[in-house]
């Protein structure tokens, strides 16, 4: 999954701020990990024509 996401976002499908948001782990304790350590991103919701 993680070539599909680095796919969308090197084509502009997918803005890399908002391919973070998905967490990935081999363990549940890594993913626990990486859930405390999440912060939100600031991110406009809608592309301009400058972003495209």
């Amino acid at each position: 999954m993680g070539a599909t996401l680095a796919n969308s976002v090197s084509h502009g499908f997918l803005r890399l701020e908002h391919r973070k948001l998905l967490l990935a782990a081999e363990s549940p304790e890594d993913l626990l990990d990486q859930m405390d350590r999440w912060e939100p991103s600031t991110v406009s919701k809608w592309l301009g024509p400058e972003d495209r």
